[in-house]
């Protein structure tokens, strides 16, 4: 929510396939490049920004759900472009 646009659309989706669930959480905010979305994920780098409405943040959130959807045997990643928002994706045991 936070590097969504106020009004902005934020969408969440879960799909069983096979013996797993996979969910996304789609925005329609402001979206990264492919350094930025590197940074995000890797876990030993406490890299975050300011949000749209200049939120701080300490880059926790996403290593937390990066280490809780890992410790269930899942994977999480993102798929983002610059100004046209994000899309996270986990996917766990069903």
């Amino acid at each position: 929510m936070k590097f969504s646009h106020p009004g902005g659309k934020v969408t969440v989706q879960a799909e069983k396939t096979g013996d797993s669930v996979r969910i996304s959480v789609s925005d329609e905010g402001v979206g990264m490049d492919r350094e930025a979305q590197e940074k995000i994920m890797d876990t030993n780098n406490n890299y975050t920004t300011s949000g749209t409405q200049g939120e701080k943040g300490s880059g926790l959130g996403l290593d937390l759900c990066i280490d809780f959807v890992e410790m269930h045997g899942g994977t999480l990643s993102v798929d983002s472009e610059p100004g046209q928002g994000s899309t996270f994706t986990f996917t766990l045991s069903a």
